[in-house]
């Protein structure tokens, strides 16, 4: 059965563009999943997290997909892992940021 999904993307080290760029090819080419829309890139502060975080470059996407909940979330999970997110603090900068909204 095919399910509309939305994940909220962001990224705050390194080439963040690029990072929400890759993350979403990775998303595309997963078996079961196909991104179908992505909103334009905003630039957001970063907030609630360490003093002097860089911002954040902030996106959203649609996708249709075959996954259930818990396996689009393990498949976001992996996705991170593999582009070097690494979870050290709370709220702290990171590489790739992938949530599942809806």
């Amino acid at each position: 059965m095919q399910h509309t999904a939305y994940i909220g993307l962001g990224a705050n080290l390194g080439d963040r563009k690029g990072n929400l760029r890759a993350a979403l090819e990775r998303l595309g080419k997963s078996a079961g999943v196909k991104v179908v829309a992505v909103s334009r890139f905003l630039e957001n502060e970063a907030v609630g997290g360490p003093v002097g975080s860089p911002a954040f470059l902030n996106a959203a996407a649609r996708v249709e997909t075959e996954l259930g909940p818990e396996e689009l979330m393990g498949r976001l999970l992996e996705i991170e892992k593999a582009m070097g997110r690494e979870r050290r603090e709370k709220w702290g900068p990171r590489v790739t940021d992938l949530d599942l909204l809806l």
